[in-house]
């Protein structure tokens, strides 16, 4: 989407206008439960999801090196979230240094999922028949075609 001259990339809009994270401002104290709320739009996000857009069109990978617990696990979450519901067929893997990490990335993956099946009348919502662990899903059903159970759907 381009306005005046300044374009934002498919996972950025995405991340903009699908997912929802937890809105600091909203808890009275520390400690206190926080709101889910649609991120704000930040330069520097602007910047990485432009980053992340390049290295897609060039096939290679990206890295980034920066201070925990600013918001990028949010970032490669929507991502994820994403790939799986705009790319049939796709294959999403999220690594992490550490297992605390990775589950910690994994549960605003699966939030995701479950705002994108709940709150977008059916035009994100895919089935997870098959394989539907915490650490691996699937986008297919089960259907009987000629009495042989046959894995179907988007596949991603």
């Amino acid at each position: 989407m381009t306005v005046n001259g300044y374009t934002i990339t498919g996972d950025h809009y995405f991340f903009l206008n699908f997912y929802q994270l937890m809105d600091l401002t909203s808890a009275k104290k520390a400690g206190s439960s926080r709101l889910y709320d649609f991120p704000k739009f930040f330069v520097g996000q602007y910047e990485f999801f432009h980053y992340v857009e390049l290295a897609k069109r060039l096939r290679m990978n990206a890295v980034l090196m920066k201070a925990r617990g600013i918001g990028y696990s949010e970032i490669n979450a929507a991502i994820l979230a994403n790939a799986y519901n705009s790319f049939r067929n796709s294959v999403n893997v999220l690594s992490a240094q550490l297992e605390n990490y990775l589950n910690k990335t994994l549960d605003k993956v699966w939030n995701a999922l479950a705002f994108l099946n709940n709150y977008t009348d059916g035009g994100f919502f895919k089935l997870r028949q098959v394989s539907d662990t915490y650490t691996k899903k699937r986008a297919s059903v089960y259907k009987i075609i000629n009495g042989q159970r046959i894995e179907t759907g988007w596949m991603s």
